[in-house]
């Protein structure tokens, strides 16, 4: 996607709706008048103090930079509803893209409730347009480069180069056909969610299951799988014992050949499509059985590895 089309679509269609928050989400962007800048709009944080101050874990952060891992969050009195949003639209793989950052805040309300002055917020846009810009300069100053327009392309084609997969690299991929080619193959479609890479490593793309408020547990093909908070551990409830018994297992007898996983999980990116992104290097470290089910779960090793490390000897 280019950059007139990504910038167009964060600056209209996400903030529909929201007149005043849409009136500071573009006066901002058109005051930095910096065409290199990233905008993000409606993006995922985790909220860090969620078991101090309450119990929302995510928010809906109005606009982000992540260039600077900088966001303002504009206080509109519906504001709350956001809550509601995340509690009965969200989905895991909204959360495994959630960001921390830190972050300015706009108010549209005085705390009598009533709207505020266009000279009032307008100063307010001000002060985080200073902010915003001094963070560039610091920016530009401890890199020696000036800021550019890097998107998910661009990122890409460095991560080829490099040929290395790197949990801190913010880089989204099509699919698993993707990354299996990027590995020495040549396919069409894959079709699967997991293969073998070579004799130390399999390629593992898995769907998150997602709670409900009603407490139920929604899954894709029957198979919860779970990612506990930071990360780390993934946990698999078979969907189908009747498929995927100790016989039969993809890993041979749990875990017998000692495989380890590229572990790659699906996420929604700024524009709502699906895409994967790297979570790191799992290996199996757990299996419980009770009542005819079988709990698997997967410890993360490594939080990057090399090309050479997965290309089969076979390619």
């Amino acid at each position: 996607m280019d950059k007139l089309e990504h910038v167009s679509i964060m600056l209209n269609r996400r903030t529909k709706g929201k007149r005043y928050e849409n009136f500071v989400i573009n006066s901002i962007y058109t005051k930095l008048s910096n065409p290199e800048l990233i905008p993000i709009t409606q993006q995922y944080v985790r909220n860090k103090n969620h078991s101090v101050t309450n119990s929302k874990k995510y928010y809906l952060l109005d606009l982000y930079f992540p260039q600077l891992q900088y966001g303002v969050e504009v206080d509109e009195s519906h504001h709350l509803s956001d809550e509601s949003r995340i509690n009965d639209e969200i989905r895991a793989e909204d959360i495994l893209s959630s960001i921390q950052c830190k972050q300015g805040r706009i108010a549209i309300y005085n705390d009598n409730g009533s709207l505020k002055a266009y000279d009032e917020v307008n100063k307010q846009i001000n002060r985080e347009v200073n902010i915003i810009n001094n963070m560039v300069l610091d920016r530009n100053k401890k890199t020696g480069q000036k800021l550019k327009w890097e998107d998910n392309s661009m990122r890409k084609t460095k991560i080829l180069e490099k040929g290395l997969f790197n949990i801190e690299d913010d880089v989204d991929y099509e699919g698993i056909t993707e990354i299996y080619n990027y590995l020495g193959h040549s396919v069409k479609n894959l079709g699967r969610c997991f293969v073998k890479l070579n004799d130390k490593y399999k390629l593992w793309v898995p769907s998150l299951a997602v709670q409900l408020e009603d407490g139920s547990v929604k899954t894709k093909n029957g198979w919860k799988n779970t990612l506990n908070e930071d990360k780390t551990i993934i946990t698999e409830v078979v969907g189908d014992m009747n498929r995927c018994d100790t016989r039969t297992l993809p890993d041979g007898s749990w875990n017998e050949n000692k495989y380890k996983r590229i572990v790659f999980m699906h996420i929604r990116d700024c524009f709502g499509l699906d895409r994967l992104r790297f979570l790191g290097v799992f290996e199996a470290n757990d299996l419980k059985k009770s009542k005819g089910i079988q709990t698997r779960s997967y410890s993360r090793t490594a939080k990057k590895i090399s090309f050479s490390e997965l290309v089969s000897e076979e390619t």
